[in-house]
């Protein structure tokens, strides 16, 4: 199959802004685009771009439009990884329930080492969790659950611990911090040493913390994860302390 180039894929655009043009016709225009990302860099881009402005016309292929988003962060070319990070946010602006999985996504991406990308996916990550709290923390939590403490986890427990913080006060509420509580401590249950100090903060940072009841809550959970990392207990090893010191 003859893959589009970005002359036919602004053809598309042309038939995709034409109302006067028959719907069908327009959606074979839009099909035309999710297979432009396929194409070279920047066939992929333009695609990018047109699947986050005309994918709401077309509810019938949000799905194959995700998918095609997902291809692309998958892409060689961190431009390209870039324009679909940013095409995402306005994605989800008018399918708000592929919010946890577009979280999900960034939270893999989170993996980089180059910074300029990674300060990319970071604001990206920022703005959904600012207007889509709950539905991103979902998508990050169920991410960090799915990868174990040998993964380098270090990036989204940093901007969680800093993106919270900077959250308002009719964003960041009560039952909210409730579901932070909740699914930070089921991370506790697989974490690293490193990664311990970084929950411990998060949850030191929420209000529903500052209270006798939160802290008590908090001393639990630290006290359970200190449990679970003493080694145990061997009765024959006591003796043979015993032994040698008497």
């Amino acid at each position: 199959m003859t893959l589009p180039t970005t002359d036919d894929l602004y053809s598309c655009y042309d038939k995709l802004t034409d109302s006067s043009i028959d719907l069908k016709e327009r959606e074979n225009a839009y099909k035309t685009v999710l297979v432009g990302v396929k194409g070279d860099e920047n066939a992929k881009r333009l695609s990018s771009q047109f699947i986050a402005r005309f994918s709401k016309l077309f509810e019938n292929l949000l799905e194959e439009s995700f998918n095609c988003f997902l291809d692309l962060c998958d892409d060689d070319d961190v431009n390209v990884r870039s324009q679909v990070v940013h095409d995402l946010l306005q994605f989800c602006k008018h399918a708000r329930v592929f919010v946890p999985r577009v979280a999900d996504v960034l939270v893999q991406m989170y993996q980089t080492d180059d910074k300029k990308e990674l300060n990319v996916i970071s604001l990206a990550l920022s703005q959904l969790l600012h207007s889509e709290p709950k539905a991103t923390l979902l998508g990050i939590f169920n991410r960090l659950l799915s990868m174990n403490a040998e993964n380098s986890r270090e990036n989204t427990l940093k901007f969680l611990c800093e993106r919270l913080k900077s959250l308002p006060d009719n964003v960041l509420t009560s039952d909210l911090e409730s579901f932070v509580v909740e699914q930070t401590n089921r991370v506790l249950h697989d974490v690293s040493e490193d990664e311990f100090p970084m929950l411990i903060s998060l949850l030191s940072s929420l209000k529903c913390m500052s209270t006798l009841t939160g802290r008590q809550k908090l001393v639990g959970m630290i006290s359970q994860q200190a449990l679970q990392a003493v080694p145990t207990f061997n009765v024959s090893q006591f003796e043979v302390v015993v032994i040698c010191k008497g």
